[in-house]
């Protein structure tokens, strides 16, 4: 599959509550969401009758009752600290998906932070995506998706001019994840 925009979040705040007509317009067909900290029901439900396309939810401050489904996907965002114990239980919420905030969005990935991404990760066998800032290279976005990554979403607004692209680019050049038995196993040298 080809990469490219798959959808548009929108960051609002107390000066800017909700999109302008001509951002919505702008957006054409693209999928488009917001992000709610401390939603109600009266909010979430003005939000899907814009024709938004994903909610987005923090585990604190959110009433369960935001959740009920509707046209809107529910997507939770979930913390790398949390307790994989306690990620294992959003298995059995009513979202469709969880995101995930990058470690250290403008740094490498370390190891260390493809192991906090992989406990959560495989406590949890809802759809996921991560948030990052910046384009990841070849091998980083191999980890991501060996680890169980299914989408990636960037903030594009640091990108310097042509990086868009070459991500673009290097996205459409991920090869197909291997299943872990197809893996190859490890190499011991002779002595």
């Amino acid at each position: 599959n080809k990469a490219g925009s798959a959808g548009a979040l929108i960051e609002l705040n107390s000066s800017h509550p909700e999109p302008s007509k001509q951002v919505l317009e702008a957006l054409g067909n693209l999928p488009w969401g917001v992000q709610i900290k401390g939603p109600s029901s009266k909010s979430v439900a003005g939000w899907r009758k814009q024709g938004c396309d994903f909610l987005i939810f923090e585990i604190e401050n959110t009433p369960a009752e935001v959740l009920e489904e509707g046209d809107a996907a529910r997507i939770l965002a979930i913390d790398l600290a949390m307790k994989p114990e306690l990620a294992n239980t959003i298995e059995d919420l009513p979202v469709d998906m969880v995101i995930l905030d990058a470690p250290a969005p403008n740094a490498p990935l370390m190891i260390t932070n493809l192991m906090s991404i992989s406990l959560i990760r495989n406590q949890i066998n809802k759809f996921c995506l991560l948030r990052g800032t910046r384009p990841w290279s070849t091998q980083e976005l191999q980890s991501l998706r060996d680890i169980g990554i299914d989408c990636i979403a960037v903030d594009v607004s640091g990108f310097k001019p042509g990086e868009l692209e070459q991500f673009k680019v290097t996205l459409d050049k991920l090869s197909k994840r291997k299943s872990r038995n197809e893996k190859s196993s490890a190499l011991v040298p002779s002595s």
